[in-house]
């Protein structure tokens, strides 16, 4: 409900007297606004009238970016900070400029967790919280297994199947799903391992170690993924139809069948309404970038980032599970007492008992920061932080206290 409210609200500043809910036919409201974008992950030279034109190709996003801009400012967003985050965002690091990415742009203040690539990276949290309840694209956190996909806008599809009906497959191009009825709305993406630097400190885990700010929240565009399986005829669960998996483009990664990133949900969650599972093409009101998965991505809201597959390329529907090597492997809570060595040799890693899903309930105070010191002339200080959870869950209250 919380979640809810809150689409609603913000609908209503994007001028929406509603937020774009489905219809029991899977029907969507469509935004109805004009912004153009770009016909690949690279950089667009962006014109006064909110379009962006690359090789003389435009592309009409459905939301302007005078909206998305007041959006941001009264979501508590300071103006010079969301400013500083395009203008600095822009242009490639040089620190790229020697791996398979020194095409993409990136924010040099972003904190690179993993060296120079791939590309696993937080902003400072001051920061992040300076340009308030909605991230800028430049500054969103980013979690890359390799290179970043350089895809043509024009070339790729998503196709969408059904393993016990193949006859139904459907093939869509990124103007077939531009055309559909969109909806937006703001949605959280967190790392699962956010703040995991805190958890090595108490115990050594397998991954690397986040601080507290891998997360983000942006405004996402799209077409609910209920609507493009109902195209393909899957209306309801059956026995044969339990689950939907995803994959990405095929030898993007190193590890794994194929090196793809796959992973599934349940088919019941996609089909839900009320869950809001979309297939994105827009962040923020401009194409995604090609760290956030251009040309198209999954977005799950409630679910930990690694289940939102990036350059989203394969959508199958499936009695089991995906058995993709990303799936298994990462996103897993083992019992007390079996480490990673243990859980390849006794095969802990098949046990669906221990995959995660939804976000855990989490919270962080960004001010007063580590050792900053607090001047005692004023009877007031303004603490500052973030409280988020996940599964359709709503924080109902906040406490702190001095020690």
């Amino acid at each position: 409900h919380a979640r809810t409210r809150a689409r609603t609200d913000t609908h209503r500043r994007l001028g929406r007297a509603r937020p774009p809910t489905g219809t029991d036919d899977g029907d969507v409201q469509s935004m109805g606004f004009a912004m153009r974008s770009g016909s690949s992950g690279k950089k667009s030279a962006g014109n006064d009238d909110g379009r962006c034109v690359e090789g003389g190709v435009t592309r009409a996003l459905p939301m302007a970016m005078d909206v998305v801009e007041r959006a941001l400012l009264e979501c508590r967003g300071e103006r010079g900070a969301l400013e500083r985050a395009k203008r600095e965002g822009a242009s490639v690091d040089r620190r790229d400029l020697n791996t398979p990415d020194h095409w993409v742009p990136r924010h040099e203040a972003l904190v690179r967790l993993t060296g120079t690539h791939p590309f696993n990276v937080e902003p400072p949290l001051s920061m992040l919280m300076k340009c308030g309840a909605i991230t800028p694209a430049e500054l969103h956190f980013v979690r890359n297994h390799g290179a970043a996909q350089e895809i043509s806008w024009d070339a790729h599809r998503v196709t969408v199947s059904c393993e016990d009906a193949p006859r139904a497959s459907r093939a869509y191009t990124m103007d077939e799903l531009l055309r559909k009825p969109a909806m937006t709305m703001p949605c959280l993406l967190v790392c699962a391992g956010n703040r995991r630097k805190e958890q090595n400190m108490y115990e050594k885990t397998i991954g690397f170690g986040w601080g507290a700010a891998g997360l983000s929240n942006s405004l996402w565009t799209g077409v609910p993924l209920r609507v493009l399986l109902r195209e393909c005829g899957v209306r309801e669960v059956t026995e044969n139809r339990r689950f939907v998996c995803f994959e990405g483009p095929k030898g993007e990664l190193p590890k794994g069948e194929h090196g793809t990133y796959g992973t599934s949900i349940p088919l019941s969650k996609a089909l839900d309404p009320a869950e809001d599972v979309m297939v994105c093409y827009a962040q923020n009101g401009e194409a995604l970038r090609p760290d956030h998965g251009f040309p198209v991505r999954l977005l799950i809201p409630g679910y930990i980032g690694g289940r939102m597959i990036k350059y989203l390329t394969t959508i199958r529907v499936t009695k089991e599970p995906s058995d993709n090597f990303y799936h298994f492997r990462d996103n897993r809570i083992m019992p007390p007492g079996v480490d990673a060595a243990t859980a390849d040799k006794e095969n802990w890693w098949e046990k669906p008992e221990y995959i995660f899903n939804e976000l855990n309930i989490n919270s962080a105070i960004s001010s007063p920061a580590h050792d900053e010191c607090i001047p005692m002339d004023s009877p007031t200080y303004t603490v500052k932080g973030y409280a988020y959870t996940g599964g359709g869950g709503a924080n109902t209250r906040g406490g702190g206290g001095v020690d």
